[in-house]
């Protein structure tokens, strides 16, 4: 039976060798949680602890790789000639085996990939192609981006703005009211630093869901787009 203590231990410098954290099945709740609470989760095989408000997760390297495995990057170059998608085999960053959402190639070769957002599929050397939806082998759910607009082009295209409140795992439909096609969205903080949260396209083409894992307010959403 383990022994209880009622009285903090100094161990004055010395060593604690040869221990063991707390091994749950479940994360403590209720009373057994207290700030600088620690246990290793059996389920989950993560060492995780209270700060006094929420249970966190004690980050070793296996998961920090496999987090940042999952966030979308830059893949490198890529031909549009044969009018064919980005497939996992076209990665060199990140998680090899499967396109993750955000990851995006720049064109070397220009083409036209039917179906996608943005642009009527025309892709020319220079412009992005962008994941941003569920299903990599579906074109609607990648963006082409344009990054040699020419003066027609730019006065056609307009800017737009909106101030909005993310709450915590709750998807929010930003809708532009000025713009009939959105080609391109960025989000900062009330600072106007940029952030990064998840961007899908799940309406119409002036529409963009945001949902973020923490609760943010007065995020500004820059959305530039067609007339």
């Amino acid at each position: 039976m383990a022994q209880n203590f009622y009285t903090d231990i100094q161990l004055n410098g010395l060593e604690l060798q040869g221990v063991s954290l707390e091994k749950l099945a479940l994360d403590p709740t209720g009373i057994g949680l207290y700030a600088g609470r620690i246990w290793y989760n059996t389920v989950s095989n993560k060492i995780k602890r209270y700060d006094g408000t929420a249970i966190q997760i004690l980050a070793d390297e296996s998961y920090v790789t496999t987090s940042i495995n999952q966030l979308g990057q830059i893949q490198g170059g890529f031909s549009a000639v044969a009018g064919l998608l980005p497939t996992a085999a076209n990665k060199t960053q990140g998680d090899l085996t499967t396109i993750k959402k955000g990851d995006y190639w720049v064109i070397t070769a220009a083409g036209t990939i039917a179906g996608i957002t943005g642009l009527t599929g025309v892709l020319n050397v220079g412009d992005l192609i962008q994941f941003y939806g569920s299903t990599p082998a579906t074109a609607s759910d990648w963006i082409g981006i344009q990054r040699n607009l020419n003066d027609a082009l730019v006065g056609n295209s307009k800017t737009e703005r909106q101030t909005v409140n993310l709450v915590a795992n709750t998807p929010l439909a930003v809708n532009a009211a000025t713009i009939t096609d959105i080609m391109s969205i960025q989000t900062y903080d009330s600072l106007g630093s940029l952030i990064v949260v998840q961007i899908e396209k799940l309406g119409g083409a002036n529409q963009r869901t945001l949902t973020s894992k923490k609760s943010l307010t007065g995020v500004v959403v820059e959305l530039i787009g067609a007339l």
